[in-house]
């Protein structure tokens, strides 16, 4: 979890901070989160979050008023290791009486995975046979979607 707080805008798949990045995720810290993609921001952003917490495995977000999947809501990240592999999971809350939230958790879904390929490149684990096949699959169906939309 350490490479994830202390490097948050080389793992996370869009800007983490604005106007100046953030160099760390720590509890407390009020984040702008820029260039996401959602129905709601048009990946522009601004998306406020509040970080509530933060442990030696995991950190959640706390969404703030203007952030589009509106204020309140929880995104939680963990991290777990276990024979030998490091495993990333992201998990949130979401108003499910508002139909476009199942439009952001789509597209939440492909940004974590996004985040996954990140990590694997600064852990130095991309490009192991067994990844070879998630990352070819990765780049043959999300990158489209996800990076080509703000080139």
């Amino acid at each position: 979890m350490t490479i994830i707080t202390s490097r948050p805008n080389d793992i996370f798949p869009f800007k983490v901070g604005h106007p100046v990045p953030a160099s760390r995720i720590t509890v407390g810290a009020k984040i702008d989160l820029m260039n996401t993609i959602g129905p709601g921001n048009l990946g522009l952003g601004p998306d406020p979050v509040e970080v509530t917490a933060v442990t030696s495995t995991s950190f959640t977000f706390l969404t703030l008023a203007g952030h589009h999947r509106g204020v309140g809501q929880t995104i939680r990240f963990d991290t777990s290791s276990s024979g030998g592999h490091l495993r990333l999971s992201q998990s949130g809350t979401f108003n499910s009486f508002d139909p476009r939230q199942y439009a952001y958790n789509t597209g939440a879904a492909g940004a974590w995975a996004l985040q996954a390929h990140n990590l694997r490149v600064a852990v130095g684990t991309v490009g192991h046979s067994s990844l070879d096949t998630a990352e070819k699959a990765l780049d043959a169906v999300v990158r489209p979607i996800f990076l080509n939309v703000f080139p």
